[in-house]
């Protein structure tokens, strides 16, 4: 089994374009992203502030709500999307939606947290007909999301979002009484 360190820094090699990235990156990724010559922009999403650098691809993190995601980047181009899961705090009912809603050919994923369900992250995305490869490593998950035959329903969206938010209920009333 590999570490998620090196299934992203595989991944980050084969992108191109611009790529947006969600949570705390480990500074291995940040580097690597930075020497490719393919990825034209880099934007990092995060709490932390990453500097700049000799790199001219990123610059500090920005601060952006959740809820103006879509709005914010859904007229640039962006092709891939790095995420923390571990770090959406509050925001791990919408981002399966809007990371196909901006993510041109695919989704990197990475979770590190064990009590996070992987079997329903599995299934939300594959609601909307998008093939998941999960690959385990030694220190958490990897969901590499190849994004194919997506079309935008704001309908459908909306919908899968109340049944995400009645599912969660449902589970968080199940932990209430099991404790």
């Amino acid at each position: 089994m590999n570490k998620i360190e090196k299934v992203l820094l595989d991944n980050s090699r084969t992108m191109h374009g611009s790529v947006l990235g969600f949570g705390s990156l480990d500074e291995k990724l940040l580097s690597e992203i930075d020497k490719n010559q393919n990825i034209t922009t880099f934007t990092v999403l995060s709490d932390l502030n990453y500097t700049g650098g000799e790199g001219k691809k990123r610059g500090p993190s920005k601060k952006i709500s959740y809820r103006k995601i879509r709005k914010k980047f859904r007229k640039q181009n962006i092709q891939y999307i790095i995420a923390s899961y571990d770090d959406l705090h509050g925001y791990h009912r919408r981002f399966i939606s809007d990371s196909l809603y901006l993510a041109e050919y695919s989704v990197v994923l990475f979770v590190k947290n064990e009590d996070i369900d992987i079997d329903i992250i599995k299934k939300r995305y594959a609601r909307y007909h998008q093939k998941c490869d999960v690959i385990s490593c030694r220190d958490g998950v990897v969901f590499k999301i190849t994004k194919k035959d997506y079309k935008k329903n704001r309908i459908r969206d909306t919908f899968y979002l109340f049944i995400n938010f009645v599912s969660d209920g449902i589970n968080f009333i199940g932990d209430l009484f099991v404790v």
